[in-house]
Protein backbone atom coordinates (compact mmCIF):
# COMPACT_ATOMS: atom_id res chain seq x y z
CA UNK A 1 0.00 0.00 0.00
CA UNK A 2 1.44 2.95 -0.96
CA UNK A 3 1.41 6.83 0.25
CA UNK A 4 -1.49 8.11 -1.18
CA UNK A 5 -3.45 5.22 0.09
CA UNK A 6 -2.67 5.66 3.83
CA UNK A 7 -3.46 9.22 3.46
CA UNK A 8 -6.67 8.85 1.89
CA UNK A 9 -7.58 5.99 4.69
CA UNK A 10 -6.26 7.58 7.58
CA UNK A 11 -8.60 10.94 6.47
CA UNK A 12 -11.48 8.88 5.91
CA UNK A 13 -10.84 7.51 9.31
CA UNK A 14 -10.22 10.91 10.90
CA UNK A 15 -13.72 12.23 9.44
CA UNK A 16 -15.70 9.12 10.19
CA UNK A 17 -14.38 9.67 14.60
CA UNK A 18 -14.88 13.63 13.98
CA UNK A 19 -18.94 13.16 13.11
CA UNK A 20 -19.36 10.91 15.50
CA UNK A 21 -18.12 13.16 18.07
CA UNK A 22 -19.66 15.65 17.00
CA UNK A 23 -23.11 13.94 16.59
CA UNK A 24 -22.58 12.43 20.14
CA UNK A 25 -21.97 15.67 21.63
CA UNK A 26 -24.92 17.19 19.91
CA UNK A 27 -27.14 14.73 20.94
CA UNK A 28 -25.56 14.86 24.34
CA UNK A 29 -26.28 18.64 24.63
CA UNK A 30 -29.82 18.23 23.21
CA UNK A 31 -30.30 16.03 26.39
CA UNK A 32 -28.96 18.63 28.81
CA UNK A 33 -26.01 16.12 29.12
CA UNK A 34 -22.28 17.73 28.85
CA UNK A 35 -21.46 17.60 25.49
CA UNK A 36 -17.69 16.52 26.78
CA UNK A 37 -19.41 13.55 28.14
CA UNK A 38 -19.17 12.03 24.56
CA UNK A 39 -14.93 11.39 25.11
CA UNK A 40 -15.41 9.27 27.98
CA UNK A 41 -15.75 5.31 27.29
CA UNK A 42 -18.22 3.60 29.09
CA UNK A 43 -19.68 7.10 30.78
CA UNK A 44 -21.02 8.07 26.81
CA UNK A 45 -22.60 4.68 26.85
CA UNK A 46 -24.41 5.32 30.39
CA UNK A 47 -25.40 8.90 29.03
CA UNK A 48 -26.97 7.32 26.03
CA UNK A 49 -28.58 4.73 28.42
CA UNK A 50 -30.15 7.83 30.49
CA UNK A 51 -30.99 9.31 27.45
CA UNK A 52 -33.20 6.85 26.51
CA UNK A 53 -34.91 6.82 29.71
CA UNK A 54 -32.90 3.19 30.99
CA UNK A 55 -31.29 2.73 34.11
CA UNK A 56 -27.55 1.98 34.88
CA UNK A 57 -28.28 -1.41 35.19
CA UNK A 58 -28.45 -1.76 31.66
CA UNK A 59 -24.55 -0.87 31.16
CA UNK A 60 -23.88 -4.07 33.26
CA UNK A 61 -25.88 -5.99 30.56
CA UNK A 62 -23.95 -4.44 27.60
CA UNK A 63 -20.91 -6.16 28.97
CA UNK A 64 -22.37 -9.55 28.96
CA UNK A 65 -21.27 -11.30 26.08
CA UNK A 66 -24.21 -11.92 23.56
CA UNK A 67 -26.63 -10.76 25.96
CA UNK A 68 -25.40 -7.43 24.97
CA UNK A 69 -26.83 -7.43 21.38
CA UNK A 70 -30.02 -6.90 22.76
CA UNK A 71 -29.13 -3.48 24.68
CA UNK A 72 -28.54 -1.35 21.47
CA UNK A 73 -32.24 -2.75 20.11
CA UNK A 74 -33.94 -1.69 22.82
CA UNK A 75 -32.02 1.87 23.11
CA UNK A 76 -32.11 3.21 19.27
CA UNK A 77 -36.01 2.74 20.07
CA UNK A 78 -36.45 4.11 23.26
CA UNK A 79 -34.24 7.23 21.82
CA UNK A 80 -36.48 7.24 19.17
CA UNK A 81 -39.36 7.63 21.36
CA UNK A 82 -37.10 10.11 23.47
CA UNK A 83 -37.47 12.59 20.42
CA UNK A 84 -41.12 11.96 19.71
CA UNK A 85 -40.07 9.84 16.54
CA UNK A 86 -41.95 6.48 15.35
CA UNK A 87 -40.90 3.07 15.57
CA UNK A 88 -39.33 3.32 11.77
CA UNK A 89 -37.14 5.92 13.09
CA UNK A 90 -36.24 3.85 15.87
CA UNK A 91 -35.04 1.12 13.04
CA UNK A 92 -33.25 3.86 11.14
CA UNK A 93 -31.12 4.77 14.24
CA UNK A 94 -30.20 0.66 14.55
CA UNK A 95 -29.66 0.04 10.57
CA UNK A 96 -28.34 3.30 9.52
CA UNK A 97 -27.12 4.89 12.67
CA UNK A 98 -24.91 7.43 10.48
CA UNK A 99 -27.77 8.79 8.98
CA UNK A 100 -30.58 9.13 11.44
CA UNK A 101 -28.21 9.93 14.85
CA UNK A 102 -27.09 13.50 12.90
CA UNK A 103 -30.53 14.23 12.02
CA UNK A 104 -31.08 13.73 15.67
CA UNK A 105 -28.16 16.15 16.78
CA UNK A 106 -28.10 18.69 14.09
CA UNK A 107 -31.58 19.05 12.94
CA UNK A 108 -32.84 22.24 14.91
CA UNK A 109 -36.00 21.16 14.63
CA UNK A 110 -35.50 18.05 16.64
CA UNK A 111 -35.93 18.32 20.45
CA UNK A 112 -35.76 15.78 23.45
CA UNK A 113 -38.94 15.19 25.16
CA UNK A 114 -37.89 12.92 28.14
CA UNK A 115 -38.03 8.84 28.45
CA UNK A 116 -41.39 7.46 27.08
CA UNK A 117 -42.42 11.02 26.52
Amino acid sequence: MGDVERIFIGSVFFAVVALTYATMWGLFKKANHPGWACFIPLYNAYVLLDIAGMSGFWLLVMLMPYVNIIVPIIMAFRIAAAFRKGSLFGLGLLVLPFVFYPLLAFRKEERWYGAWA
